[in-house]
């Protein structure tokens, strides 16, 4: 390949254009995932019972899939945790001292699989593809389709919920 600035530019563009569909693949997607379920695993305690020990059991799922999974595209078991997860999230009832961060949790959930391409893979058995699903959490008005994003997102809210320190997260520099 000849290449020339047009050429470069045209390159430098479209790599620049699309970086969350780099972001998102392999070890990137696998540590975003890890950040959330820490940050949900750190408010288990404000929500409790049985809907606490639902969320908990989801997550231990999705680690268990994450570990499965190797690299390259996201696999199906992954993406069934994920939708799992995102479930059990959005039945936190709505006057929940963490509904902000459930909320930011659950976008980033719908972040890593619309950039993933894992949207558009069937939902597991008993699971309402994310299309049907009525969600009941208010959607975050921020982007999330990076883990600094997620973060930023994340501490700020348990900012603003007068939540203590150890709910917040790392935030990534990307």
């Amino acid at each position: 390949m000849n290449l020339t600035r047009r050429t470069f530019g045209k390159l430098t563009t479209a790599f620049l254009a699309v970086p969350s569909l780099f972001a998102i693949e392999g070890c990137a997607a696998q540590s975003y995932i890890s950040i959330v379920i820490s940050a949900v695993r750190s408010i288990l305690t404000y929500i409790g019972g049985s809907v606490g020990q639902q969320i908990s059991d989801a997550l231990a799922a999705v680690q268990t899939a994450v570990a499965a999974w190797t690299t390259g595209t996201i696999t199906q078991q992954v993406v069934e945790a994920l939708q799992v997860l995102q479930a059990v999230l959005d039945t936190v009832p709505l006057s929940s001292l963490v509904t902000t961060l459930i909320s930011i949790a659950i976008g980033a959930i719908e972040a890593i699989l619309g950039a993933s391409g894992a949207a558009v893979v069937a939902a597991p058995a008993g699971v309402a593809p994310r299309a049907q699903v009525r969600r009941v959490h208010p959607a975050p008005t921020e982007s999330l389709k990076r883990p600094h994003q997620f973060g930023v997102a994340w501490n700020s809210a348990a900012d603003a919920s007068g939540l203590p320190a150890s709910v917040k997260v790392s935030v990534p520099l990307i």
